[in-house]
């Protein structure tokens, strides 16, 4: 499913992407998805991982961290985020 997601968005904006999922192993940690064509820095990565903890949008075109290079969303289910 995710790497369908990835190619329709991918395809629609015509942007590089990256889709971090939370480790089953380690509750809080991200791994970054295979289907990503966008390989984020520390930095960005912080962005992602304050995205999955805050539940909000942050980063580029945003009020929360506007300075790092990409645009993240949480991917929620119910009131659960889990990338």
């Amino acid at each position: 499913m995710l790497r369908n997601a990835a190619a329709q968005v991918q395809e629609l904006f015509g942007s590089r992407l990256a889709i971090f999922t939370e480790d089953p192993a380690q509750a809080g940690r991200l791994l970054l998805h295979p289907s990503a064509t966008y390989v984020a820095n520390e930095k960005e990565q912080s962005v992602a991982a304050w995205v999955f903890r805050n539940h909000k949008a942050a980063g580029r075109f945003t009020d929360t961290l506007p300075a790092v290079e990409g645009f993240y969303l949480p991917l929620l289910a119910a009131k659960t985020a889990w990338g």
